[in-house]
């Protein structure tokens, strides 16, 4: 699911999860009201980092490989950069989740162009399996 920033920031205005998850609705974006306390929860955490959170922010980690930006280009010029089975990250603003790639896909994004998509099965199972850009999609290098 890609939200964009402007979204992002109104989301983080909700007094509570039931206000987030009306947000949510009248912008249709597809959300449980379990999934709308979970963004609640993230949105508005406070204490302690988890170990997943510290992994994303500790020094010292290897460099990572992003996937190419294959937005809206002609089919033939669509290339996939990672191979089914591969453990990747996906970058979603300042966070990264782990996962492994399980399907790839070409989807029409317009009348001519394409977009290049991975089916990426997250570690935390809390998170449902999802498409992904490739550009959001990297591997750890290093």
């Amino acid at each position: 699911m890609n939200i964009s920033k402007e979204l992002l920031e109104k989301a983080k205005t909700a007094k509570t999860a039931e206000e987030l998850f009306a947000m949510a609705k009248a912008e249709n974006i597809e959300m449980t009201a379990e999934e709308a306390n979970k963004v609640y929860a993230e949105l508005h955490k406070t204490g302690e980092l988890s170990d997943e959170e510290l992994d994303n922010v500790s020094g010292g980690c290897d460099d990572i490989k992003w996937g190419s930006t294959n937005h809206d280009v002609l089919k033939e010029c669509i290339h996939f950069d990672f191979e089914i089975g591969t453990r990747v990250v996906v970058r979603y603003t300042y966070f990264h989740y782990k996962g492994t790639i399980i399907d790839r896909k070409v989807e029409k994004s317009s009348y001519l162009y394409y977009n290049a998509y991975y089916l990426i099965h997250y570690d935390d199972t809390s998170y449902e399996d999802e498409w992904v850009l490739q550009d959001q999609v990297g591997v750890i290098v290093g």
